[in-house]
C-alpha cells in the first residue's frame, strides 16, 4: 500500500503540474490578445496623427471663390476672389446660428445679404478644428455680424454654418456649383 500511496501522490503532482501548464498557456494567450489589441489601437492612433486618412489641405481663396448652393437649391452664396460676397435667399436665422434650433426645417424668413469674407480660424470658445470662412455681413437696419462657416477638410467639399448648439452637429450646408471664372447662373 505504501507504493500505491506514493504512486497516487506522484499522479497528483503530475495532474497539478498539468493544470499549472494549462493555466500558464491561458495566461499567455490572454496576454497575446491584449498585446495585439494594444498594437491595433496604437497603429490606428499613429495613422490618424500622421494624416494617412484622406484629408484636403487648408483651402485658399482660389479654392473657395465661386457659387455655393444650399440643400433647398434656393439659397445661393457667391464668394468672390476680391474678398466680397453676395448671398441670395439665405435663412435670416443663420446669422444668429439659431440658438434654440433642434433640427428639422430652418425656421424664419429668407434674406439677401452682402459683405466681405476671409479665411480664418476658430475662436477658443468655438472648439472647431476645421478652417473657417468668416462672412462679415452688413444687414442694414438689422445689424452687422460675422458668420463663421466651417470648411471641413474631409468628405465632399462644403461649407457648414452651425445651427443651435454646436455639440448637436446641426448645420446649414452649402455645396459648390462652380468656381469663379466658370460661373453658371441659374
Amino acid at each position: 500500500m505504501g507504493e500505491l500511496t506514493g504512486w497516487r501522490l506522484w499522479s497528483d503532482v503530475t495532474n497539478e503540474s498539468n493544470d499549472l501548464v494549462e493555466r500558464a498557456a491561458l495566461v499567455v494567450i490572454a496576454c497575446r490578445r491584449r498585446l495585439i489589441s494594444a498594437l491595433i489601437v496604437v497603429t490606428v492612433a499613429a495613422l490618424s496623427l500622421t494624416g494617412c486618412f484622406p484629408q484636403r489641405p487648408v483651402p485658399t481663396v482660389a479654392d473657395l471663390a465661386g457659387r455655393w448652393v444650399d440643400s433647398s437649391g434656393d439659397g445661393v452664396l457667391r464668394l468672390n476672389q476680391d474678398g466680397t460676397f453676395t448671398a441670395v435667399d439665405i435663412p435670416a436665422g443663420i446669422f444668429d446660428m439659431y440658438p434654440g434650433y433642434m433640427g428639422g426645417p430652418i425656421p424664419g424668413p429668407r434674406v439677401d445679404a452682402s459683405g466681405t469674407w476671409q479665411i480664418g480660424v476658430s475662436t477658443p470658445e468655438m472648439e472647431v478644428d476645421e478652417p473657417l470662412v468668416w462672412l462679415n455681413v452688413d444687414l442694414g437696419e438689422v445689424s452687422a455680424t460675422s458668420l463663421p462657416l466651417q470648411v471641413p477638410t474631409t468628405g465632399p467639399p462644403r461649407l457648414e454654418g452651425f445651427l443651435g448648439d454646436p455639440d448637436l452637429h446641426l448645420f446649414y450646408t452649402l455645396t459648390p456649383t462652380s468656381h469663379e471664372g466658370e460661373d453658371r447662373q441659374p
